[in-house]
């Protein structure tokens, strides 16, 4: 009696929760997602139009993400973000999808502007990882308040909280090649103004 009960009640639920979540953004925003097979130029054009928004954020250029990603692409896809009719001349952003057992692992997720895009792009990335039949979805992610907002009004939940009364490290005279530190002071920013994920972790 049960069983029945819940599959009937789950209809409405399901159909209510997708109303209030129905894209959530101007239509002139982000239109769509689409599987993309390289990174070609792109990549490079969106990196050029959105370095300049991050504080602090590392190499995104297609030569970069080719090598980063070069020996996963059994375990790993590249969706883009294209805004209405650009879907081929143009990316507003992109994820890099793993996969392990059940779960979509989010390797990577970079908007051109995190503030307008972000409730676009997870709610569309949501959309394309449950129709694919995955169970749960994470995202290791550094800073960037604008998708942790828009993250945690999808159900995510942070697991490591920031402790605002750890040290914060400080620039080296000549850091890495890799590193795009935007503030002009030799102390890093603080961590809202980060943008780090797994394609960081090398």
């Amino acid at each position: 009696m049960a069983r029945p009960l819940a599959g009937a009640l789950a209809v409405p639920a399901d159909l209510a929760t997708r109303l209030a979540y129905e894209r959530p953004w101007s239509a002139r925003a982000i239109s769509r997602c689409t599987c993309v097979r390289g990174f070609d130029r792109r990549f490079d054009e969106l990196w050029q139009r959105a370095r300049s928004g991050y504080s602090l954020v590392a190499e995104r250029g297609s030569d970069f993400l080719a090598w980063r990603f070069r020996r996963s692409w059994d375990t790993n896809l590249v969706v883009g973000f294209s805004p209405p009719g650009e879907e081929k001349a143009r990316l507003a952003g992109y994820a890099v999808v793993g996969f392990r057992d059940s779960q979509a692992v989010i390797a990577d997720l970079f908007l051109e502007e995190p503030a307008r895009l972000a409730p676009a792009a997870v709610w569309l990335l949501c959309e394309w990882v449950r129709s694919h039949g995955f169970e749960s979805m994470c995202l290791p992610l550094a800073g960037c308040p604008s998708l942790l907002t828009a993250l945690a009004r999808h159900g995510f939940q942070n697991r490591t909280p920031h402790d605002p009364t750890l040290k914060r490290p400080v620039v080296e005279e000549s850091p890495d090649e890799v590193l795009v530190v935007q503030s002009p002071t030799t102390a890093l920013p603080d961590v809202a103004s980060w943008h780090f994920n797994l394609a960081d972790d090398i």
